[in-house]
């Protein structure tokens, strides 16, 4: 089934899902309606110039400082409801964001490998 707006608001041979009046009443109907598409005419990439930029320029055009902050509210929080430290901030939410993508690069057996200091597990 589409959806597909009323024509009028006596139109009553199928029911809306809408119960805001302000809102355009929507409702569902057996025959599907092909939707027109755009065809692309733009360039399609970054819109800034990435040349001159470097790997942590290009981090940032993903990762807003806005997102990072929402990202640490939400991990002090949950540190305090458990009961841990919450003595971190932005810089150290980076690091861990940096590791994080070093642990993809070098992969190794398991979790503790990473802060191991065996000669045969090392990087």
């Amino acid at each position: 089934m589409a959806p597909k707006v009323k024509s009028s608001p006596n139109d009553d041979t199928v029911s809306s899902f809408s119960d805001d009046a302000d809102d355009a009443d929507i409702t569902w109907e057996d025959e599907v309606t092909e939707i027109g598409r755009k065809k692309w005419r733009g360039v399609a990439g970054p819109k800034v110039d990435v040349t001159e930029k470097n790997e942590s320029d290009l981090f940032f055009l993903f990762v807003t400082k806005a997102l990072l902050d929402v990202i640490l509210e939400f991990s002090i929080a949950h540190a305090t409801s458990k009961g841990k430290s919450t003595d971190f901030g932005s810089d150290d939410l980076l690091v861990f964001v940096g590791l994080l993508f070093l642990m993809d690069i070098v992969r190794k057996e398991n979790l503790r490998d990473y802060w191991s200091t065996t000669p045969c597990t090392l990087t």
